[in-house]
């Protein structure tokens, strides 16, 4: 039995070596050993997931999306259906 359902909005959010890196960008602040309070605030924001939409497509049945994804990260796809 096939269900019809429609797509109300779609985004992703990647976790890698770029996005959502906080220790990444302590390493460019040069690794220091305490942290300022904007500094800790600078990495709070560096470690926030940011959803990005992407374009779905159907064939017959299927449904077809294209990602782009680096090397080792980690991406969490997110479906709003009626």
């Amino acid at each position: 039995m096939a269900v019809a359902i429609t797509l109300l909005n779609e985004s992703f959010a990647q976790i890698g070596s770029i996005a959502v890196n906080a220790k990444r960008r302590w390493e460019v602040m040069g690794k220091p050993d305490y942290l300022s309070a904007a500094a800790v605030d600078e990495l709070k924001e560096v470690s926030e997931l940011r959803s990005e939409p992407f374009v779905t497509s159907r064939e017959g049945d299927s449904l077809r999306l294209t990602i782009s994804t680096p090397a080792q990260s980690v991406t969490v796809i997110h479906f709003l259906h009626s």
